[in-house]
């Protein structure tokens, strides 16, 4: 007697409970497998890009002279033109490798161009097969008599399409900075344009710089330009401001990007003491040009309190200056 009874059957595997099992465990691996295989192929395909998820467009654009304290564009469409350089600033979904450029125009004529990966410019970390979104800014420095009045547009492109057309205008400039004088380096490949009540100064008196000049105008510290050859190797940003990282330098006065024509720079202010001379509290600009291998350094020094007064000439003559190939 086991307590089920006389009659009750003993409980048995029949061949269709072991036939509905093993197909059950056959289904699930054969799923498990095709999971497996689609995973390794999504994976496969990825990596050499043949497939992407999103895509790059650009959802908008604004121009402007300035940015508000938390970096926000403040829009314009007109300018006076006597402006130091005038931004497009884009909202933009794209690759790390997507191409994106952009061509300021007067008229018909291109006044300046700027092209580079969407990584790079937008200066973040940005997937290569799935899109991210980001700010760019492209800037349209003056030129050395400023900017022509006129009708003025910039135009957006990615990978070659044209996505974004912004038109502006500038007004007469109200006040214009006048470079009379010019000095042409043929052997250094370089010219650059300086004010009439400006004179050539000593190198030696600049550090040894390839040119320079300084203003006429008693005082204690004139102001000043030098046009140097740097020790630098490229003109990235990433590349620049790791070295002033490495120094100590506070990351205000880092490099931002900057461009002469389609000549691919950076530009930086800093603060710092002239211990050579009573110490004196010096404002300065430095300009980091690349052309003819190698980067050209385009240095501007004044008394910090007289900074903002010179800072028209020091942009009229850091924009005339033009690297020859």
């Amino acid at each position: 007697m086991n307590g089920r009874g006389l009659d009750a059957p003993a409980s048995v595997s029949t061949p269709f409970d072991f036939s509905r099992r093993n197909r059950a465990r056959t289904a699930g691996s054969i799923l498990i497998v095709f999971l497996l295989v689609a995973l390794s192929a999504f994976v496969v395909i990825s990596f050499f890009g043949v497939i992407r998820i999103g895509e790059a467009r650009v959802f908008e654009t604004v121009l402007c002279e300035k940015f508000d304290k938390n970096g926000k564009p403040i829009e314009k469409t007109t300018f006076d033109g006597d402006e130091e350089r005038l931004y497009c600033f884009a909202s933009v979904s794209a690759f790390e490798d997507t191409e994106i450029e952009a061509r300021w125009l007067k008229g018909n004529t291109l006044a300046a161009r700027f092209k580079g990966d969407f990584g790079k410019i937008a200066g973040r970390f940005c997937g290569r097969f799935i899109s991210s979104r980001g700010h760019v800014k492209f800037a349209l420095e003056s030129p050395r008599t400023g900017f022509l009045p006129g009708s003025y547009r910039v135009e957006i492109f990615l990978d070659g399409k044209q996505v974004s057309r912004l038109s502006f205008s500038v007004r007469e400039s109200r006040e214009r900075v006048r470079l009379e004088s010019k000095y042409t380096d043929d052997m250094r490949h370089f010219s650059i344009g300086y004010p009439a009540n400006w004179q050539s100064a000593d190198s030696s008196s600049l550090g040894g710089a390839l040119a320079g000049f300084i203003s006429m105008e008693n005082g204690t510290y004139p102001p000043r330009v030098a046009v140097v050859l740097t020790k630098f190797e490229s003109v990235s940003l990433d590349y620049l401001n790791g070295i002033l990282s490495a120094s100590g330098t506070k990351g205000e006065e880092f490099f931002s990007g900057y461009s002469l024509g389609d000549r691919a720079g950076a530009r930086r202010k800093f603060n710092w003491q002239y211990e050579g001379h009573e110490g004196l509290s010096l404002t300065s600009i430095q300009v980091l040009i690349q052309g003819n291998g190698c980067v050209y350094g385009i240095d501007c020094h004044s008394l910090s309190g007289e900074f903002e007064k010179n800072l028209p000439v020091f942009n009229a003559i850091i924009n005339s200056f033009r690297l020859k190939d």
